[in-house]
């Protein structure tokens, strides 16, 4: 279970504290037949019972014992560290509707590395922490080495061909 939880989290469902995962919300109500309505089903990233889904028509067991799985897992977190470094949203290598030259994260110098590796970088020097235009030119190659065209292959990264790139966690 343990690893389940981990895999789940590193697929985006949030954590509700350090090692608490997010819960079928108490304020929804509880009990046999209490579900969720289609828009809180629709915006909900945790862990719920099947008796929890909206179009559900039947009881089901509800909330996982998450303190219990951690006993289980002789006291280990729940959730691993991540091995790479999740998708930090596209906004985060934009400067309004332009790439955010210039701007400093250690992420993008572990992106560039795997850039270089997979054999798309386009750097005369680096990576390095400093968003660049080579960043840039090396990640829509990335994105066309993946398939994408056009518009799909053009910067800002993507969630897809983010996670192929296997960014190291920073």
């Amino acid at each position: 279970m343990a690893d389940l939880l981990a895999w789940a989290h590193n697929h985006g469902v949030p954590l509700n504290g350090p090692r608490t995962w997010k819960a079928y919300p108490a304020s929804y109500g509880s009990g046999n037949g209490v579900r969720m309505s289609f828009s809180q089903w629709n915006s909900f990233k945790g862990v719920c019972g099947h008796q929890h889904v909206s179009e559900n028509l039947h009881g089901d067991p509800g909330a996982l014992g998450f303190d219990r799985i951690l006993e289980l897992a002789n006291g280990q977190p729940a959730v691993s560290q991540p091995e790479y470094e999740p998708f930090p949203g596209a906004s985060f290598f934009m400067a309004g509707s332009r790439p955010a030259l210039g701007k400093s994260s250690p992420i993008f110098t572990a992106m560039g590395k795997r850039l270089v590796a997979v054999g798309c970088g386009k750097y005369k020097a680096g990576p390095g922490p400093i968003l660049g235009q080579a960043d840039v030119d090396s990640y829509e190659d990335w994105q066309r080495a993946c398939g994408f065209t056009g518009s799909s292959a053009k910067w800002p990264p993507g969630h897809t061909s983010w996670g192929k790139l296997k960014v190291p966690k920073i």
